[in-house]
């Protein structure tokens, strides 16, 4: 009797000390669940706090709203192309060729936490055929409702050169080089209607139609490098190759004026267009010849400009669109004429959560 007694005191015993280990263990669980789950709130409130603090102002709730998800993966393409036009006299003539460099296949994703945005993109010839492409191309961007803009910097050795009598060459890759600096940033005066972000980022929600005035300063570096050598036969014999410059640099700070707006269709799609013009306050450009350099003429006012366009179809999660985006500048005057076009095309799909 007292062995059975003894027996069942220590069950009990042995039951109460299992029962305060696995409430010890529950307890030290859900401590390290609530501290788990505290910091991803503070992290979650930090980010909040600061993208408030970014925004210097309310937005007009009426035209504009920052969409209900914080999260968007967005696969994207693009194809970029740069074009030149050259003008001159030679010999009392009148002399007209286009250069127009390869387009630029590219395929990426961007992934983003409201106006900020990280992602990668790749040549699709490189990507396919496991080579380096001979065009380079990287940028970054930042849209915000009031300020922002955007940076890139592109290199081509592959080009097409047209005259105006209809006639082309194809170039060799060792002829003719181009490398493209280019950084823009803007100021939207209307920012509490009108959102930048509804279009390049997804991130707003443009309500009602609307635009504004905006002002722009930029950046642009060009250097163009032309092997005479090496010009098709055909081309040489048209041209008096010993007098061109092997090559052009140009540097200009540009600031300008204009206009943005967002035209809203029904509840799912939209349109955007964009001019800023700008002119040059700053520039520099000189042409280098084998045995001297000489000053490109730019006396005259240098008119450039950005242009932007783009289609949005927008379905509360997912979303999905066109953009493009047209960089243009005049880099001067004698003795030869040089306009620069740059223009980047890119349609994506994306998913908010």
């Amino acid at each position: 009797m007292k062995l059975v007694l003894k027996n069942g005191a220590a069950l009990k015993k042995a039951a109460c000390v299992c029962f305060l280990l696995s409430l010890g263990g529950s307890l030290s669980y859900m401590v390290a669940q609530d501290r788990e789950t505290t910091t991803h709130n503070r992290t979650v409130a930090w980010l909040e706090h600061l993208f408030n603090k970014l925004s210097v102002s309310q937005s007009d709730t009426l035209y504009a709203v920052r969409n209900n998800y914080r999260f968007s993966i967005k696969p994207r393409t693009g194809i970029s192309i740069g074009i030149f036009e050259f003008g001159w006299k030679q010999d009392g003539e009148r002399q007209q060729y286009t250069i127009n460099s390869a387009p630029l296949y590219k395929v990426g994703a961007n992934f983003s936490y409201r106006n900020l945005t990280i992602g990668f993109q790749r040549d699709v010839e490189r990507f396919f055929k496991n080579k380096r492409a001979n065009n380079t191309e990287f940028g970054a961007s930042l849209y915000g409702r009031m300020l922002g803009g955007d940076y890139f910097y592109s290199s081509s050795n592959r080009y097409t050169i047209h005259s105006e009598q209809n006639k082309e060459w194809h170039l060799r890759v060792s002829c003719f080089r181009s490398k493209r600096l280019q950084a823009n940033g803007y100021w939207v005066l209307n920012h509490r209607r009108f959102s930048y972000p509804a279009v390049f980022t997804q991130s707003y929600r443009q309500k009602r139609s609307c635009g504004s005035i905006i002002l722009g300063l930029s950046l642009h570096a060009e250097q163009l490098e032309l092997d005479t050598d090496a010009l098709p036969e055909a081309l040489t014999e048209r041209l008096n190759t010993s007098e061109y410059a092997h090559e052009i640099n140009y540097r200009s700070l540009n600031i300008g004026m204009g206009y943005a707006y967002n035209w809203v269709l029904g509840r799912r799609w939209m349109l955007h267009g964009s001019f800023l013009p700008s002119f040059s306050t700053f520039k520099r450009a000189r042409l280098k010849f084998p045995t001297h350099t000489d000053r490109l003429s730019v006396d005259k006012v240098n008119v450039g400009g950005i242009a932007r366009l783009g289609v949005l179809w927008d379905r509360s999660r997912n979303f999905a669109g066109f953009t493009t985006i047209i960089n243009m500048y005049n880099m001067g005057q004698k003795p030869v004429d040089i306009s620069s076009f740059y223009i980047r095309n890119r349609i994506f799909y994306g998913v908010r959560f």
